[in-house]
């Protein structure tokens, strides 16, 4: 855990939790089961899976890339069974809380899920998505390789399909948004989107 984190965790009705450090300013998020904080200050990786289906090979491989980072990485673990050694997760959010996180990171790491995708580029955020593989099971058909791949070719998105490219994309600290939209997505990325959802 970074010296930077601090945590409370509800278990039995019972609260374990360190006391904040004197002068310090720390941005607190709730969720079901944890209160999460970090230094408001210090530059921070928020990574999800969605909340729909887990993707335990993604929180896998960025728990692994976390300590070459140097930076703190929250990370939404819906129905995740892995179980987190060097990053901090959280389940189920309010909105709210979620937005929080979202707008105080430098970087987005995902599951190539639309809505976190169109969240990221309308607050200006660069993305990094790793695409769920039926072949693993992670989802019933390949259609977040298709999304990964045509956002890419437009031009959006970063887009890692394995843990080396997982790697060199998260290390890379020029990585920045390729492009941004506005609150209503570009006509020509909205019917780039419709047409290989209804192709496939």
């Amino acid at each position: 855990m970074s010296r930077n984190f601090l945590y409370a965790e509800k278990s039995h009705q019972e609260w374990l939790e360190r006391p904040l450090p004197n002068g310090k300013s720390w941005q607190r998020i709730t969720s079901v089961f944890r209160v999460t904080y970090w230094n408001k200050s210090e530059l921070m990786i928020f990574a999800t899976v969605g909340t729909q289906v887990p993707f335990d090979r993604f929180v896998k491989a960025v728990d692994e890339i976390a300590p070459e980072i140097g930076e703190p990485i929250i990370a939404q673990t819906i129905g995740c069974t892995y179980q987190a050694k060097n990053i901090e997760t959280v389940g189920l959010l309010s909105p709210d809380e979620f937005n929080k996180i979202f707008d105080a990171a430098r970087l987005i790491v995902a599951h190539a899920g639309m809505g976190t995708i169109l969240s990221a580029l309308t607050r200006q955020k660069p993305i990094i998505v790793m695409p769920r593989l039926a072949a693993y099971k992670e989802h019933r058909n390949d259609h977040q390789i298709s999304t990964a791949m045509k956002l890419h070719e437009l031009g959006y998105i970063h887009v890692a399909y394995d843990n080396l490219q997982l790697r060199r994309l998260m290390c890379d600290p020029t990585v920045v948004p390729i492009k941004t939209i506005g609150d209503r997505a570009s006509d020509r990325l909205a019917l780039s989107i419709f047409d290989f959802i209804t192709q496939g």
